[in-house]
């Protein structure tokens, strides 16, 4: 059912680091559109060792730039 909702279309994704992952290698979903990412407890995955897959993630996320400003302008928090 993950994957149907997801080829449907979706505006929030809420996923873990893996499920996510695992749904970009298959892609069941491309991140090249995300503008907002939020890392919930996000000092809590880096304490137990989700950096890879945290900079992985963040890696499929192509950066926006406003040509006339020519600044990027994805955004990342952490909850």
């Amino acid at each position: 059912p993950q994957k149907r909702d997801i080829q449907n279309g979706l505006e929030v994704c809420i996923a873990t680091p893996g499920r996510l992952l695992d749904f970009v290698r298959e892609k069941v979903i491309n991140l090249d559109r995300v503008t907002y990412l939020v890392l919930d407890e996000a000092d809590r995955m880096l304490d137990m060792g989700f950096e890879p897959q945290i900079r992985k993630i963040v890696q499929c996320i192509r950066v926006r730039i406003d040509f006339l400003t020519r600044k990027s302008f994805n955004h990342c928090f952490s909850a």
